[in-house]
């Protein structure tokens, strides 16, 4: 498991990583969590809570799939979900987590705290 946190000032949105049952991980996962990832989802809360202040709460994210075609998977719904599926559908991100023949997958957990 990854953890990955900006909490040099309020908000913050700490990005955790964890394998899915039975797949391999996302190739270059841990960077992609620790900087691009953490840097969308920190920036998309800072002005999620611009609109609304009281914002916070845990958001899980599934990531299934192979040959550069991702499947972004959450049952939570709304802006600090959009914060973390949109990141992902990126179709260049997609290409670089998900290139291979093989099937893999990650569990994201993104915790927002205001």
């Amino acid at each position: 498991m990854l953890l990955f946190a900006l909490a040099c000032s309020s908000p913050t949105a700490t990005v955790i990583t964890a394998k899915t049952e039975g797949l391999p991980l996302l190739s270059g996962l841990d960077d992609y969590a620790g900087g691009k990832l953490q840097k969308s989802v920190q920036n998309c809360y800072a002005q999620a809570l611009a609109e609304d202040d009281t914002l916070a709460g845990t958001v899980t994210v599934i990531v299934t799939g192979s040959h550069g075609i991702l499947k972004v998977e959450s049952e939570d719904t709304g802006p600090l979900a959009a914060c973390v599926t949109e990141p992902l559908n990126d179709s260049r991100t997609q290409r670089s987590l998900g290139d291979g023949d093989n099937t893999v997958g990650a569990a994201f957990t993104v915790t927002f705290t205001p």
